[in-house]
């Protein structure tokens, strides 16, 4: 009963796109990693084809391969890169402003690190407070019973225990009570 009224809470609170991702995360711990050894060294070595094709050739060689990553041969070698469209348009990015030679290595390096830092803190968007929030002025009321057996007499204890607390809303009795 609780965790329905903190889900129900929790999904009111939030954005549909913070639900989602919220529930897309949680579901993500029982998969297996995305991306593992394997798939590091297929980067690892998509990049050097890349690099040693523009050094042999030119670096404008490598401008038809980045232009369109599905018909290139250099990223054809590497299926499982060419899945990932996010990786394929940070890398083709990366190397058209290096084909553009505009930018020198450090300007390239800070508008790279800004870029994933960028996407990292989009793909994790915080969740807002508003279930904190409804925590701290949450009313339990804790029964013996099971939901399945709750019974209108219970209900109506329930309620007849709420109406028997008394609430302050962050004030002291005796300054409320003061206050026409």
């Amino acid at each position: 009963m609780i965790l329905g009224a903190a889900l129900g809470a929790f999904i009111t609170g939030n954005s549909l796109k913070v639900v989602k991702a919220s529930f897309a995360g949680a579901i993500s711990l029982i998969k297996p990693l995305r991306y593992n050894r394997d798939a590091y060294v297929e980067l690892l070595k998509l990049v050097f084809d890349l690099l040693v094709k523009s050094r042999k050739e030119d670096l404008l060689a490598i401008e038809n391969d980045i232009a369109d990553p599905a018909k290139s041969p250099v990223f054809s070698k590497y299926p499982r890169m060419l899945e990932d469209h996010h990786m394929i348009e940070f890398i083709t990015d990366c190397m058209r402003l290096m084909v553009g030679g505009n930018l020198d290595p450090h300007e390239l390096e800070a508008l790279l690190d800004h870029e994933l830092e960028t996407h990292h803190k989009e793909a994790h968007e915080p969740a807002s407070d508003f279930l904190l929030w409804e925590c701290a002025y949450a009313e339990l009321h804790f029964s013996p019973k099971m939901w399945p057996d709750f019974a209108p007499a219970d209900m109506a204890a329930a309620v007849a225990d709420f109406h028997r607390r008394e609430r302050r809303f962050g004030g002291l009795p005796e300054v409320r009570d003061a206050i026409p």
